[in-house]
């Protein structure tokens, strides 16, 4: 038995297959008369610009309002770049609703009913637990 020929990159099925009518393998391909210069829709998508980045995202900003509750030992969590980091609140505010203000690592937390500021800080990315001071206050 003798081996097959190696299919030349310039094979076209259309002229060898057997099933297609013998008038439709001598025809060019059709052209599509509803797409510019007639051309078929693999030509037409392959023309057509792509979509592009619009250029660097340094100066984006993440920003998000989050409704969350303190939990019973004065602590909200919020999750930033797949971390948990843990609020302190304190203890006095506990089960109280809060709404919470990210802009990147700079947060606020406001009281959702009295609309009390109770803490404004910037997340450190190095810390689980964001500690209230970070000294201790000095005493009176």
């Amino acid at each position: 038995m003798a081996a097959r020929p190696a299919r030349s990159a310039h094979y076209d099925h259309r002229l060898t297959n057997p099933h297609r009518p013998l008038h439709r393998r001598l025809q060019p391909p059709r052209t599509h008369r509803s797409l510019p210069h007639r051309a078929p829709p693999a030509t037409a998508y392959s023309t057509r610009p792509k979509a592009q980045p619009s250029g660097t995202r340094d100066g984006d900003t993440h920003t998000r309002v989050r409704h969350d509750r303190v939990d019973h030992t004065g602590v909200v969590t919020l999750r930033i770049s797949g971390r948990l980091h843990h609020i302190g609140i304190g203890r006095t505010h506990a089960r109280t609703h809060v709404i919470l203000l990210v802009d990147d690592l700079h947060v606020r937390v406001v009281n959702a009913t009295t609309r009390q500021l109770l803490r404004e800080l910037t997340i450190d990315p190095t810390r689980d637990y964001q500690p209230q001071y970070t000294k201790k206050p000095p005493n009176p």
